[in-house]
């Protein structure tokens, strides 16, 4: 079979884009432990990854396939927004634009707070 050149050249090419992929990292029991006692001592993925030169994802990644991932135990306090018109019937027409409850809210904490709706 006779290979064209620019097929030569793509085979080639493709080759030597292998040759720069980095080989794949090998992860040993002695950090499968770590991570599994750094997890149980309650840290985030953000602060192991770093002792291991990886990034985050590639940290959560293998510990997945080594079956030690568990989900970060961050809580965060959720509030609920204000309910400006809970105490209204909640079949009221709409009011109109420029209207001063809605007009309020919208510009509320920007440069055209207090400024009318221009008609």
């Amino acid at each position: 079979m006779v290979v064209m050149s620019h097929e030569r050249t793509k085979i080639l090419r493709a080759k030597e884009r292998r040759d720069l992929m980095p080989a794949p990292r090998v992860w040993t029991e002695a950090e499968r432990q770590q991570i599994i006692a750094a997890r149980d001592r309650g840290e985030v993925w953000d602060d192991i990854a770093p002792r291991f030169g990886v990034h985050r994802a590639t940290l959560i990644d293998a510990a997945k396939k080594m079956g030690v991932w568990t989900p970060d135990k961050r809580t965060y306090e959720v509030t609920a927004s204000p309910r400006p018109f809970a105490d209204r019937d909640r079949n009221w027409w709409p009011l109109p634009p420029g209207h001063e409850v809605t007009w309020g809210a919208i510009n509320r904490g920007t440069c055209l707070e207090g400024v009318e709706y221009p008609m």
